[in-house]
């Protein structure tokens, strides 16, 4: 985590997570990318506010999806997964590297596909939700792969590229923050550097101007 941070702030840190979670997964739908989108709010109050609000973002953002178009709210196992993994990363500060990042990326990949797979046989005949995924299951069936083989391969290429593209944002994203409060630290510093230094530079002046006016 970065800091603690004051309850008014956390509240909007979550509620701007929920409508991030929303509108990535309307996004998703209607533009059709091979991608959820649907955990970048989750990821990102992990981060900010540890793995029990990320879970607690990851899985009610599944209750507002069961409310909307009555998608399971078990999946928000999932999501809450998601929130708990990277939260626990955040502490450990995992996120500072790149490497780190791609790093959580295969963790939340692999506990995605290890509870959505068996969610997606039991809710939806196998069906990942998402028609790149569903595509990449029946062109596998068509060539012999098993049916549960299958499923898997089209669950983890959704994840993996969703997961990819949602920490790689986040970590530019606290790259970009962390340059930007070094940056004003610095200018802080200089300022109160230049502030400490005007009374001896004015000093040295006057001394300077009375000793060329006595020689004068």
């Amino acid at each position: 985590m970065m800091k603690k941070w004051k309850i008014p702030a956390a509240c909007l840190i979550v509620a701007a997570s929920l409508l991030l979670n929303y509108f990535g997964r309307e996004f998703s739908a209607m533009f059709s990318v091979p991608l959820w989108l649907d955990s970048v709010g989750t990821v990102f109050t992990a981060y900010l506010l540890g793995p029990v609000c990320g879970a607690l973002v990851g899985f009610t953002s599944n209750v507002i999806f069961y409310m909307k178009d009555g998608s399971s709210i078990l999946y928000g196992l999932v999501s809450a997964a998601v929130g708990i993994v990277v939260g626990l990363a955040g502490r450990r500060r995992t996120l500072d590297t790149y490497l780190g990042a791609l790093t959580v990326c295969t963790m939340v990949t692999l506990y995605s596909v290890l509870i959505s797979v068996p969610l997606n046989l039991i809710l939806n005949e196998g069906s990942t939700g998402n028609a790149w995924g569903d595509a990449i299951i029946t062109f596998l069936q068509g060539r012999g792969v098993p049916r549960e083989v299958g499923i898997a391969v089209g669950q983890l290429y959704l994840e993996l590229l969703d997961k990819l593209v949602i920490l790689t944002i986040l970590f530019i994203m606290l790259r970009i923050l962390r340059e930007i409060r070094k940056n004003l630290k610095k200018s802080q510093e200089d300022k109160a550097e230049s502030d400490a230094a005007s009374p001896a530079v004015k000093a040295l002046s006057f001394i300077l101007a009375a000793g060329l006016g006595l020689s004068v």
